[in-house]
């Protein structure tokens, strides 16, 4: 009873950790759409931007009239990504409000950037032995094999013949008699043997289980861990040179066009390659939380306190 006691708290400690996941999941889901929708609507002026410049240079008989359809077609694609981000935002709001067990009208506040999730400490080796010690699935299995073995051990108790005694006495004390008695489990083999097997059965059932499960956990361990890293990696490459260059490219840009050695739209197209960039990086950061969060409910503890 103390091990099963023992695996369903494992247990509320999976649940817990799936409502967790959920929960950021759906978060991250809100947050990611608010701030692709900001980037968006930046990049659609932008390219209003370059349309008036497109309308400049075919008034002066610089540009051919279908520069300005080429722009307005990309324009008409925009346009949809804006409306479907914009539509799924409250459908977003619904979802998390319905987990947290709120309305689900009611407003929440939205940060404009994207939340940074904290990479796990230690290496490939440590996360492992994290996974395989806190998964509540196979910590729960471990104690419900342990209750198992225990069940095991008392089915064959049955075997143990059963022995009784007695005493009794006359009310006035001159009879006394001392019995015994045992019972053999002749008739109850079958039944007993049964038992046993039954059990044996569960338990080689349950520990190939366990067998798997820490196959499992350990493959989705490792793929989140190498694919957090990677997004780490790029994200930090798009942000500590990537996007520094290009402001310096537009900044170059723009003494260009003053000094009319460069085309008058070049900074603005610069501009939209950095708001490409920012896409890129959201979509970086989305796969990274949803992977982090992916990896505290294998380990049934946030990575930062995970020990």
């Amino acid at each position: 009873a103390l091990q099963r006691a023992y695996a369903a708290g494992w247990s509320f400690r999976r649940a817990q950790f799936a409502v967790r996941r959920q929960t950021l999941d759906a978060w991250y889901k809100l947050v990611a759409d608010s701030a692709m929708l900001g980037l968006l609507r930046r990049d659609e002026g932008l390219l209003g931007e370059l349309d008036d410049f497109a309308q400049a240079r075919i008034e002066t008989g610089a540009a051919p009239p279908t520069a300005a359809l080429t722009i307005e077609n990309e324009r008409t694609g925009l346009r949809a990504r804006i409306a479907a981000v914009s539509a799924q935002l409250p459908a977003d709001r619904a979802a998390l409000n319905r987990i947290i067990g709120r309305s689900v009208r009611r407003p929440l506040r939205v940060p404009r950037e994207f939340p940074r999730s904290p990479l796990p400490q230690g290496g490939m080796t440590r996360m492992l032995t994290l996974a395989v010690r806190r998964n509540p699935d196979l910590a729960a299995l471990r104690r419900d094999i342990r209750a198992g073995r225990i069940d095991l051990e008392r089915a064959k108790m049955n075997y143990i013949p059963d022995f009784s005694l007695s005493a009794a006495t006359s009310l006035d004390g001159i009879t006394q008699n001392l019995g015994g008695a045992i019972m053999l489990p002749f008739v109850r083999y079958q039944a007993i043997n049964a038992a046993i097997r039954q059990n044996r059965d569960w338990l080689r059932q349950s520990e190939a289980e366990l067998r798997s499960g820490r196959l499992s956990v350990a493959a989705r361990v490792v793929a989140d861990l190498v694919i957090v890293h990677s997004d780490a990696r790029q994200i930090n490459l798009y942000e500590g040179v990537v996007l520094p260059r290009l402001q310096r490219l537009a900044d170059f840009a723009r003494t260009d066009v003053e000094q009319n050695r460069a085309a008058i739209d070049e900074p603005v197209q610069i501009e939209r390659t950095r708001v490409r960039i920012q896409e890129t990086i959201l979509e970086l950061r989305l796969d990274e939380g949803e992977r982090s969060a992916d990896m505290d409910a294998l380990i049934g503890a946030r990575l930062e306190n995970a020990h």
